[in-house]
């Protein structure tokens, strides 16, 4: 699995996802960008995907996706979620269903960040000690 991570300029879901996407499609892990887009968005049309205070994960699987991998990004802005939620990391997650053992990763990564000491500390991190934590669990 292939875990990336972008300072965000963004300010708003919309285009944090765009950036996060693009992070993903400049490094050749979708196969279509806009296909992915749209299963982030029906995704998003279905529930919060705030996982923690301060962090959203959207998510999406599917054809469209090359290799499961997660875009990470850090604003020093606040990133207004739904309705006045605000969260500071974004974390798009692109998951090829056919990739057994990276997806077994994946939901490890996932129950690490269900903790909230975990998120808090990512939150607080450097880039690089962020990927390194990831890649640790």
């Amino acid at each position: 699995m292939k875990i990336l991570f972008r300072e965000l300029n963004s300010v708003d879901k919309i285009t944090s996802i765009k950036e996060l996407s693009s992070l993903l499609s400049e490094n050749r892990l979708l196969k279509e960008k806009q296909d992915f887009l749209r299963s982030i968005y029906e995704r998003e049309k279905q529930g919060n995907t705030l996982i923690a205070p301060r962090i959203a994960m959207p998510h999406a699987e599917g054809v469209s996706v090359r290799k499961t991998s997660i875009a990470i990004g850090k604003s020093t802005k606040l990133i207004n979620w739904n309705d006045n939620q605000f969260v500071e990391m974004v974390l798009l997650v692109a998951i090829n269903p056919a990739e057994k053992i990276n997806n077994e990763k994946l939901i490890r990564i996932i129950r690490e960040l269900g903790k909230e000491e975990k998120t808090v500390h990512l939150i607080d991190s450097t880039k690089t000690n962020i990927l390194r934590e990831l890649q640790k669990i």
